[in-house]
């Protein structure tokens, strides 16, 4: 400690200890031994975040295995036993920041394995929650995203800032997120006649139906397992690239219940399926799919489409994304 000219100094317990009191007994040691050898240095306690709702730890059994309970017990112990100690000159809201966004459209989705934070929009809200609550500065000023992840952060950015900015201005409880979706509004394509020959050979009334303009990029695709990035030639050097045609990512609410997929003979379709940007999970085999109708899982947030060729490495041309039909209800849930 002597070695560094600290400015500030940063202290906080271990995260399933963050609500007993009684695990506290040394803290006025260390604030102790911080002046001590740090006399000017300013002191922040960093409060921790509640753990993730399915979270495997074994000190969620404290808490009953309840997020909020757990999160309420945090903020009373820096209310009642880490604030009454007057040298700490305030508190980092990392745990508040958190809750707040999972209140948002993003979710319960903030750790990577329940308790340690995402590498994308986890870290990055802690890390923003530190510079606020340090520095004193606007939130709504920062729009550096680190390159790895800047794709994932880029659609989440107005969730996240809101969430940190709640949290600084009130760091001990809970405010609801304004962000209750992703508002890309879908674009749709004029029904011809081939399509209401499908809709109608399937049972369906077409004047129930709109198409889907889902947007496609040829020479493009997704991999919801190892990252959201679009993987195409501007960020890869995958061979087979060519081969596919990606669609935009989609929410749960754009493709609602009752939504109809037709794939062309010849083609198929693999049905990129996350729970959030960051985290996916591929629900289906690549292949033939004829017709069907997908419906929402709640699993699956956000969906997005790579179509290809069947049984053949063939490149994919601007002609192809014609033999995917994707029909919405006019009426969405």
């Amino acid at each position: 400690m002597e070695e560094e000219d600290w400015d500030i100094i940063t202290i906080q317990q271990a995260s399933g200890d963050s609500d007993m009191p009684e695990t506290y007994g040394n803290l006025q040691n260390i604030l102790d031994y911080i002046h001590e050898h740090k006399t000017d240095a300013k002191i922040y306690w960093h409060m921790t975040w509640a753990y993730q709702s399915d979270a495997s730890h074994g000190d969620f059994a404290n808490y009953e295995k309840y997020q909020i309970t757990m999160y309420h017990a945090i903020a009373d112990t820096v209310l009642d036993t880490v604030l009454k100690h007057e040298s700490i000159a305030g508190v980092i809201p990392s745990g508040t920041a958190i809750q707040n966004l999972r209140t948002s459209y993003i979710g319960d989705t903030l750790t990577r394995d329940g308790y340690h934070l995402s590498y994308d929009a986890g870290r990055y809200t802690a890390a923003l929650t530190w510079f606020a609550a340090l520095t004193g500065l606007p939130v709504e000023d920062i729009d550096w995203m680190p390159e790895s992840c800047a794709g994932i952060l880029a659609g989440e950015l107005g969730a996240i800032r809101e969430a940190v900015d709640a949290a600084v201005k009130t760091p001990l409880s809970v405010t609801k997120s304004s962000f209750q979706s992703m508002e890309i509004p879908v674009k749709t394509l004029e029904m011809n006649d081939a399509d209401r020959e499908r809709l109608q050979k399937l049972g369906y009334d077409p004047e129930s139906f709109e198409v889907l303009d889902w947007e496609p990029t040829v020479a493009a695709y997704y991999n919801s397992t190892a990252s959201s990035a679009l993987v195409s030639s501007a960020n890869s050097t995958a061979s087979d690239i060519p081969y596919f045609t990606a669609s935009r990512i989609f929410t749960k609410e754009d493709l609602s219940s009752g939504t109809i997929i037709i794939v062309d003979s010849g083609y198929q379709y693999r049905p990129d399926g996350r729970s959030r940007f960051h985290r996916g999970r591929v629900p289906q085999a690549l292949g033939t799919v004829t017709s069907g109708v997908a419906t929402s899982d709640e699993a699956f947030r956000y969906r997005a489409f790579n179509l290809s060729h069947i049984g053949s490495a063939t490149d994919m041309t601007e002609a192809d994304p014609v033999n995917l039909r994707i029909y919405i209800p006019k009426e969405r849930d």
